[in-house]
């Protein structure tokens, strides 16, 4: 008969991973996420500016139909001079305006905006992700950087053809020769634009 000598160490199996190979594999993972998390930063920052881009253009493109049915611009602000759309208050009111003389959050009736469309046409129809508004605070169009950041609408309400100071992304100021723009003011540099209609 024949015998096998072994040592205790040859019939046990080994069954996992050692400590030492586990922390390089969780080092491993560790690099690759910090390499990775830069470029899923920049790519939502780029869906974001995108989404506010796309809000402007519909806006823009909302109000244009407006005029183009009226004949004539919104009764905001001061007559004879370009109308500077900037509040929640103001925001309030044209987002009604725009969605048929109804409040973008509830869908109540508002006074103010029918006034402004009497034949109650839908030329923009908000999302619950477009706006914002708690108790006390009026709803409003928002940016997808932040519910505090508004978007800001000119409009030539001294009917001359131009829009003066809009600001651009080089933090420059134009005039333009058009009706309706919008932008988005850039929260870390206040004098540009971070998205807008005219650029």
């Amino acid at each position: 008969m024949k015998t096998c000598h072994q040592t205790p160490f040859s019939s046990r199996r080994r069954r996992g991973f050692t400590l030492v190979e586990l922390l390089i594999v969780i080092a491993v993972i560790a690099i690759l996420a910090s390499l990775a998390f830069p470029a899923l930063q920049s790519a939502l920052l780029a869906a974001q500016k995108a989404q506010a881009n796309s809000m402007a253009q519909n806006l823009k493109g909302a109000m244009t139909t407006y005029i183009t049915d009226y004949g004539r611009f919104p009764a905001i602000g001061t007559a004879n001079s370009d109308t500077l759309i900037t509040d929640a208050t103001d925001w309030t009111t044209v987002s009604a305006m725009l969605n048929g003389g109804l409040n973008v959050d509830d869908l109540t009736d508002n006074d103010d905006a029918k006034d402004l469309n009497p034949r109650q046409i839908v030329y923009h129809s908000f999302s619950r992700d477009d706006i914002t508004g708690s108790s006390g605070v009026q709803p409003h169009v928002v940016s997808p950087f932040s519910n505090q950041e508004l978007y800001t609408m000119q409009f030539d309400n001294d009917y001359d053809g131009i829009l003066n100071a809009l600001p651009t992304k080089d933090g420059e100021t134009i005039k333009l020769r058009t009706d309706v723009a919008v932008w988005l003011v850039d929260p870390n540099d206040t004098s540009s634009s971070l998205v807008n209609t005219f650029e």
